[in-house]
C-alpha cells in the first residue's frame, strides 16, 4: 500500500514541476523579449557644439511598438498543424 500511494504522490509532483518550469520558461522569454523591444526603441540622438565645431548624430525611427491586443513579445503563440491539415 505505502509503494502505490509513494509512486502516485511522485508522480503528482514530478507533473508539477514539469508545469511550473514549463510557466518560468514562457515568463523569462517574455521578459526577454519585452527587455529587446525597450532596447530596439531606445533614442541615442545626440548633438553638442564645442567652440564652433558641432557634432550630431540622429538615430533612425525603430520599429512601432506592438499594439494592445499583439502577442507577447517573443512568444509564437500559434503552432501549425502537423501536416497543415486540421
Amino acid at each position: 500500500m505505502a509503494s502505490a500511494d509513494l509512486i502516485l504522490m511522485s508522480a503528482l509532483v514530478v507533473m508539477g514541476v514539469i508545469v511550473g518550469l514549463n510557466t518560468f520558461r514562457n515568463q523569462v522569454v517574455q521578459r526577454f523579449g519585452g527587455l529587446a523591444d525597450a532596447l530596439e526603441n531606445l533614442d541615442q540622438s545626440y548633438s553638442f557644439t564645442v567652440g564652433s565645431v558641432t557634432s550630431q548624430y540622429a538615430d533612425p525611427p525603430g520599429p512601432t511598438p506592438h499594439a494592445s491586443g499583439s502577442p507577447p513579445a517573443g512568444m509564437s503563440l500559434t503552432v501549425p498543424a502537423p501536416g497543415g491539415v486540421f
